[in-house]
């Protein structure tokens, strides 16, 4: 595993939800030792829904959502995880 991760992936539960979307996601943008982190994504638990977080070229943070019958697109990475995919034989 890499020291210089271009992307952060959390499978959201019942449990981390809440600290997962505000304390940790606040605490990703703020690492210093962390330059190299271009992207979180966060893999929703209740329904078929991939959120990324993005930095943009003004340091910015970016949302985007994708859904069902999309692929989602991360722009730290060549990966385009197609949310149908992520979630087949996952119970609705």
């Amino acid at each position: 595993m890499g020291v210089n991760p271009r992307a952060v992936v959390e499978v959201l539960s019942d449990g981390t939800e809440a600290y997962d979307r505000g304390q940790k996601l606040d605490h990703y943008r703020h690492i210093p030792s962390l330059p190299s982190l271009a992207a979180v994504v966060l893999v929703a638990h209740r329904a078929p829904t991939i959120e990324i977080w993005e930095r943009g070229s003004d340091s910015a943070r970016r949302r985007r959502e994708f859904g069902p019958g999309q692929a989602a697109e991360i722009q730290a990475s060549p990966a385009r995880p197609l949310v149908d995919e992520v979630y087949q034989g996952s119970e609705p």
